[in-house]
């Protein structure tokens, strides 16, 4: 009977760190999603109004929010790298090195986090003050 509780135990584990991962792979896509749609709309924005000769003011202020946006999505990308470098370590059987990677990505996705609130700031910033 221990055995069989030892293999549920084990069972569960796996299952609880499968839907983990699966919510944190699917939190980074999500943050990809939202930095690069807004550097495209940011830029979109931009480009309407300064086609109509408006919105000099908000220049700076776009610019600095695409430039936060942008900085978000690139930080996907070592996030992306840092999780599978975990699974490749969990695999080695080297768990000290595992949880160092995960540490990592955790912090380029809050990285990616805090560029987009700061994005989404400066856009906000630019739009209460520049128009």
């Amino acid at each position: 009977m221990e055995a069989d509780d030892k293999r549920i135990a084990a069972e569960d584990a796996r299952r609880h760190w499968n839907s983990l991962d699966t919510a944190l792979i699917e939190a980074t896509k999500a943050c990809l999603i939202l930095n690069g749609g807004s550097v495209v709309a940011m830029l979109g924005l931009l480009q309407n109004l300064l086609a109509k000769s408006q919105g000099t003011a908000f220049k700076p202020y776009a610019l600095g929010a695409a430039a936060l946006f942008l900085i978000g999505a690139v930080c996907v990308v070592p996030a992306f790298g840092h999780r599978s470098a975990m699974f490749r370590k969990i695999l080695a059987g080297n768990a000290e090195e595992a949880v160092h990677r995960d540490n990592s990505s955790l912090t380029w996705l809050g990285g990616s986090i805090l560029a987009f609130v700061l994005g989404a700031i400066a856009a906000g910033a630019g739009i209460a003050i520049a128009l």
